[in-house]
């Protein structure tokens, strides 16, 4: 969705910011799963990427109406 006057300034800093949270957890990930052995352990620290993703994805959410 494309905001417009301040919403648009609004949402493109809250976009911005979870990007910037987003990027490291990300770049950890793929480090991990080029070093990925098939391993339940292994599994389960990828789901804790994903689970500290999903996080920031619900904290920075937002909704205009």
């Amino acid at each position: 969705m494309e905001y417009e006057g301040l919403a648009g300034i609004i949402a493109d800093y809250i976009n911005d910011r979870k990007r910037q949270k987003m990027e490291p957890i990300e770049k950890d990930a793929e480090k991990f799963a080029k070093e990925l052995i098939d391993d339940s352990e292994d599994s389960l620290q990828l789901l804790g990427f994903e689970a500290q993703l999903k996080n920031i994805e619900e904290r920075f959410a937002f909704i205009v109406g």
